[in-house]
């Protein structure tokens, strides 16, 4: 055991550089992935980035925590490449006495880029949580996820995400004679780790989007049940990626969070009056959808339903992410939760490279899905390129 946490670092944490067995020569496979991965990241995301911060993007809830999610991966991939770069060098800098300190308990202890991943993580269960309101309770939404409580979530995400970080560093670094001293951390502090920065955001996320998928199952057996094929063949024609998701523009429209308004009759048995724009309810009853329908402009009931396929399919876009982080962070995490339990050590030195390079490509796919999904990300990326490639070549 205490080969593996002298090359190691602390058990609690295996996204560092990784050593070989002597402890000192880093496994340069492992180094230059690393840099690869912090790079494209850092490029990656800047780019979503710009894409969702377009004045041509409309502006809504789930793209401003997307944007919120690509600057959080930006920071961590910087700090991983800087890290990186740092263990590399075996920089001394400053001996002043106070420098070293800051230095031992917020940069050689990974403070931060540890941070970063426990707050990325965080953010994803408030997309998640953000998707399941807007999905399976749609009148609740516009309450809940206010611009002001977003950004209150936004802040709380980034003070309580690192909680356990915090203590951990405070217990296990410490200065004497300007040197930064640790001291391995106990077994227990990894699986409260474990708990906090992995089985419970996954548990509360797959909750959410297990959730959605059963809701988006059981409105299309109602949909293929009870609505006209005309009406069906309406909304299949919206292309899956022809937009980032639109915002709501006004009560009546935030109804329509995830299914149109015929969509909604049908669960709730409620319609709104769209004719006073009023966001006042009337009972409707079962089976009279198609009056309703055949009451609403044509023209309005195909945008309800294309801007509803579109805000199903991205919604879709963040299941993907959600199935990509459990396969990027699932084997290092369980394989160092099986290590602080008393677990065998055998194939760790095997499996840690793998399940350590999985982990960090978390930050830099999530662009990646993006451009697969969506049309418009494509587009804006590729005006960028022209507008930079027309700068180049004037001077």
């Amino acid at each position: 055991m205490e080969s593996t946490t002298q090359s190691f670092h602390l058990v609690v944490d295996s996204t560092l550089i990784t050593s070989s067995g002597d402890g000192h020569s880093p496994l340069w496979t492992v180094v230059v992935i690393q840099l690869l991965v912090g790079l494209l990241g850092i490029l990656g995301n800047f780019l979503v980035c710009f894409v969702f911060l377009h004045p041509r993007t409309r502006r809504n809830e789930t793209n401003l925590l997307i944007t919120h999610q690509a600057f959080i991966d930006v920071f961590s991939s910087f700090l991983l490449v800087a890290h990186v770069l740092y263990d590399l060098s075996r920089y001394e800098g400053s001996r002043k006495e106070y420098i070293r300190t800051v230095r031992c308990y917020i940069w050689e202890s990974k403070l931060l880029l540890y941070g970063s991943f426990a707050v990325s993580t965080f953010n994803l269960v408030v997309i998640s949580l953000e998707r399941y309101v807007a999905t399976v309770h749609p009148l609740s939404h516009s309450r809940i996820f206010t611009r002001r409580n977003l950004r209150c979530l936004i802040a709380t995400v980034w003070v309580v995400a690192p909680i356990p970080q915090y203590g951990i560093v405070l217990k296990t670094h410490s200065v004497s004679d300007g040197e930064c001293i640790v001291e391995w951390a106990p077994a227990f502090t990894g699986v409260i780790l474990f708990f906090w920065e992995y089985f419970i955001p996954v548990s509360v996320m797959s909750y959410s989007f297990f959730t959605i998928v059963k809701r988006f199952s059981e409105l299309n057996r109602v949909l293929e049940s009870h609505l006209p094929l005309t009406s069906v063949n309406q909304s299949s024609k919206s292309s899956p990626a022809d937009s980032i998701i639109p915002p709501a523009t006004g009560k009546n429209e935030q109804m329509h969070a995830e299914f149109p308004l015929h969509q909604q009759s049908l669960h709730s048995h409620h319609h709104v009056d769209t004719t006073s724009g009023s966001s006042a309810y009337s009972a409707v009853l079962p089976g009279a959808h198609q009056a309703i329908n055949s009451a609403l402009p044509t023209a309005h009931t195909t945008a309800l339903n294309s801007g509803s396929v579109i805000r199903k399919n991205a919604t879709k876009t963040l299941i993907i992410v959600y199935v990509v982080y459990i396969v990027c962070w699932s084997p290092n995490q369980w394989l160092f939760f099986q290590l602080n339990v008393g677990g065998s050590e055998d194939f760790f030195y095997t499996f840690h490279e793998f399940s350590l390079v999985l982990s960090i490509c978390n930050s830099c796919v999530t662009p990646f899905i993006y451009a697969l999904r969506h049309n418009v990300y494509r587009d804006r990326v590729r005006e960028l390129f022209r507008s930079s490639t027309r700068c180049i070549f004037r001077f």
